[in-house]
Order: C-alpha cells, then structure tokens, then sequence
C-alpha cells in the first residue's frame, strides 16, 4: 500500500469522526492529513525515507567529508 493511500485512509477516517462528533478541529487535521496525501502523491519523500533525517538530506550538522 503506496503512503498517499495511507494519507488518504487516514483522512477518511477524521472526516468520520468529525461528522459523527461535530467538532471543527477534527475537520482541520484532515484537511491536514489530505494536503499530506496530495504531497506524497507527487513524490515527496518523507524524513525517515532519507538516510541523514530530514528533507533533502540536511540534519542541520555539517558535513565532515
């Protein structure tokens, strides 16, 4: 299972809960978890993906090579 799938199920699941509980966060954290799903679907590698920690391989140390 691809991790857009993942975003996507995740979403699902809060808009759900938002409509059976009525409150409004739990809208903004799946709007949150959907703008995840449209990122990861373009390819976006996560910062456990990369093997430095971080988007672009950047920990913020600098490099010693």
């Amino acid at each position: 299972m691809s991790a857009w799938t993942i975003w996507c199920i995740a979403a699902g699941v809060v808009v759900s809960l938002e409509l059976l509980t009525g409150t409004f966060y739990l809208l903004m954290i799946a709007l949150g978890l959907a703008a995840a799903a449209v990122v990861a679907f373009f390819g976006a590698a996560s910062a456990y993906a990369t093997d430095r920690g971080g988007f672009g391989g950047r920990s913020g140390h600098a490099d010693t090579a």
